[in-house]
């Protein structure tokens, strides 16, 4: 069997071949945004549309952000796993541990009520490719 960088040769390959896909696949993906559009053309300037997202982000703020909940966890090491100055320090180490999925939540429901808000407006979001002008 061969192999190069202390791996076997295929599996080097194979390695090399997906870097080179995945910088395919972010080459071609096209770059732009989202913005706010609305129907109407007597709404359709900055001052409105600014007072209409100032509006709907306080009542997006509405939803509470929560503290992550955290536990402390005890890591256990081998006796003298940590040396420092020559010395064993065998004291027993903690982490924290933090489950985010509640905070995730919430932003979701607050981009939600942000964008239903908006659209309860008359405004629309309507992608944009970064190319146009």
């Amino acid at each position: 069997m061969f192999y190069m960088f202390g791996q076997p040769i295929m599996w080097v390959l194979m390695r090399l071949i997906s870097v080179l896909f995945l910088l395919l696949l972010v080459a071609c993906t096209t770059s732009g945004f989202y913005v706010w559009v609305n129907e109407d053309e007597s709404h359709q300037n900055e001052r409105r549309l600014l007072i209409d997202r100032l509006s709907c982000d306080a009542e997006a703020m509405k939803i509470p952000i929560p503290n992550p909940s955290c536990t402390v966890i005890r890591m256990h090491f081998p006796p003298c796993a940590f040396v420092i100055g020559g010395v064993c320090d065998a004291s027993e180490r903690t982490a924290l541990q933090c489950d985010d999925s509640i905070i995730k939540t919430a932003k979701a429901a607050q981009e939600y009520r942000r964008a239903s808000c908006m659209e309860s407006r008359g405004w629309s979001s309507v992608w944009q490719d970064s190319k146009k002008k």
